[in-house]
C-alpha cells in the first residue's frame, strides 16, 4: 500500500504552514513584559530567545521598582555584552 504525503497530513496542516510548538514559558514572559511595557509588540518580542526575554523582564521589573536616580542599581550580567544592535529586517 503506498500512501500519499497528503493523506498522512491532518487537514488543518494541509491549508496552513505548521508554526512553531506553543511555548507556555514565552506566552507568560511576553505577557508579563508586555504588562510593564504595551509598547512591546508581541511579533517583536518573538524574535528573541526566552533567556533574552527574561533578563529583559527582570530589567523592566527593576527599573519599575527603583526609578532613574542614585539609588537605582542594574547589575548587568557579566555574561551578556555592554553593547547589542539589531538589524532590522527588510
Amino acid at each position: 500500500m503506498v500512501a500519499t504525503l497528503g493523506s498522512l497530513l491532518s487537514p488543518r496542516s494541509r491549508t496552513q504552514p505548521i508554526g512553531p510548538a506553543p511555548d507556555p514559558e514565552r506566552d507568560r514572559l511576553v505577557d508579563d513584559i508586555r504588562s510593564l511595557n504595551p509598547t512591546a509588540t508581541r511579533d517583536f518580542l518573538a524574535e528573541f530567545r526566552p533567556a533574552a526575554l527574561r533578563l529583559y523582564l527582570a530589567h523592566l521589573a527593576a527599573t519599575r521598582d527603583e526609578p532613574r536616580g542614585p539609588g537605582a542599581v542594574w547589575v548587568r550580567p557579566a555574561d551578556t555584552p555592554a553593547i547589542v544592535t539589531r538589524a532590522a529586517r527588510e
